[in-house]
């Protein structure tokens, strides 16, 4: 099996550094295979297989770190890249934080976390190709007026081999499926946007092919969501109850985890630097970080300098809990990593009760945010400002689309007035969150 074969090379490696006199070693392999197949108008628009293979090899000696790396697996490239590595370290500057993990925390974490699926190679390119022409059918459908805007099939497949000269030498398998559609639609109704054309889209993503979403129900998605823009109108300037949709509100709770790295919490550009085990949001807040549940993408048995997984609460009841941190950060901070080198795995905002339709309906007169864009959001203060797209609320029902209007506040601000929280997150990413109905956040429009 090529993943033995890579832990024993990276294992092999790792003794080479340290029999040339390094004083830590680190070797990395990632490898994977990609397919994809994505059509438009019912022809083949792109048709890609490509196979992608990595090692990175870290050495230091008195402190002194080098980082080198190759995608040739050869004998004779590996020693030209020890020799590189070993002659780099010695012109690099010293830090004194740097190091591996303590021996005691490395680790794979037991159980099968059920993220590869090894029937890939079984799905034949053709059945793809029908597929991505099936979801394109599926999705026009809808409406006589829906344009084809793309849809794809695409996976992944590989592993990652993580060795070290602390005696650490684990790899994992891994698998990915995605399948989505995209539309647009010519925006004839009157309104703002007159003979432009809206877009929308829908996707599925699992560990293996038949987790994904029924072909139709990704259609059904992708139609809706692009046919519900027509005849979007810019909302006046005001003061109003906002919804984060569930795809939405995961761009909220990647700012937060953003601000809890610990690369921004010891250089101070976090607004989150000195808040550890202070209240930073309302009672109904907790937030949890689980690289162990079974059969989402993200998860997994270890991290990337082999810290062995394990479930942690981030906030608990709207209390700061922990920041994010691998080794070198927890040293930095004379704190202890939480297994987040390579970033985050799982981190989620608990589920309440609530449902979308029904946060809806708790509103009079407010919007429900379905996509935002833009760069405003500020690590060092932890202001918010995103363009953005949704739906105007009236009564507790959907009135109108709107559009070309910014939503703003604080994390602060939105983290401590969240009045309801959803029950239906989306798992499909490093990051998930369900619905959330925040009190008031000021929308700028006309």
């Amino acid at each position: 099996m090529l993943l033995d074969d890579h832990k024993k090379l990276a294992k092999e490696v790792v003794d080479l550094v340290m029999a040339q006199g390094g004083d830590t070693a680190v070797v990395r392999i990632d490898f994977s295979t990609d397919k994809d197949v994505s059509i438009r108008n019912q022809k083949i628009d792109t048709l890609t297989q490509s196979n992608s293979k990595m090692l990175t090899l870290t050495v230091s000696r008195d402190k002194k770190k080098a980082v080198v790396s190759t995608s040739d697996l050869s004998e004779t490239a590996l020693k030209s890249l020890l020799k590189d590595a070993m002659n780099i370290v010695k012109y690099t500057g010293q830090d004194e934080f740097y190091g591996l993990p303590a021996k005691e925390e490395l680790g794979m974490a037991e159980g099968d976390l059920k993220i590869y699926d090894p029937r890939e190679d079984s799905i034949a390119i053709e059945k793809r190709i029908d597929m991505a022409k099936e979801l394109e059918t599926l999705s026009l459908k809808h409406d006589k007026d829906l344009i084809a805007d793309g849809s794809s099939v695409s996976s992944s497949t590989g592993h990652f081999v993580l060795a070290n000269s602390l005696g650490f030498c684990e790899g994992y398998m891994q698998s990915e499926w995605v399948v989505q559609s995209s539309c647009a639609i010519p925006d004839a109704v009157e309104g703002l946007n007159s003979a432009r054309k809206q877009s929308g889209g829908w996707y599925s993503v699992a560990n293996s092919f038949e987790k994904l979403e029924p072909l139709e129900a990704v259609a059904a998605q992708a139609a809706r969501r692009t046919i519900m823009k027509r005849g979007a109108k810019k909302p006046k300037t005001q003061t109003v109850p906002v919804i984060f949709e569930n795809t939405v509100a995961v761009g909220l709770l990647s700012f937060l985890a953003q601000a809890l790295t610990g690369s921004n919490i010891y250089t101070r550009q976090s607004f989150l630097a000195d808040k550890l085990a202070s209240k930073i949001a309302g009672d109904n807040v907790t937030i949890v970080e689980d690289p162990l549940i079974p059969g989402l993408v993200s998860s997994r048995p270890f991290d990337g300098e082999g810290v062995k997984s394990r479930r942690k609460t981030v906030v608990e009841n709207g209390v700061l809990k922990t920041f994010l941190l691998d080794s070198y950060a927890a040293r930095k901070l004379n704190m202890k990593t939480t297994g987040n080198s390579d970033g985050v795995s799982n981190l989620y905002l608990e589920e309440g009760k609530t449902s979308l339709e029904e946060m809806i309906k708790t509103i009079e007169n407010g919007v429900l945010v379905t996509s935002a864009s833009g760069f405003g959001e500020v690590l060092q203060t932890g202001d918010y400002s995103k363009g953005a797209q949704g739906l105007w609320i009236e009564n507790g029902k959907i009135s109108y689309p709107v559009n070309e209007f910014t939503i703003a506040s604080t994390m602060f601000d939105i983290l401590n007035n969240i009045e309801l929280i959803g029950n239906d997150s989306i798992k499909t990413g490093p990051v998930f969150c369900p619905s959330i109905k925040v009190r008031k956040m000021t929308v700028s429009g006309v």
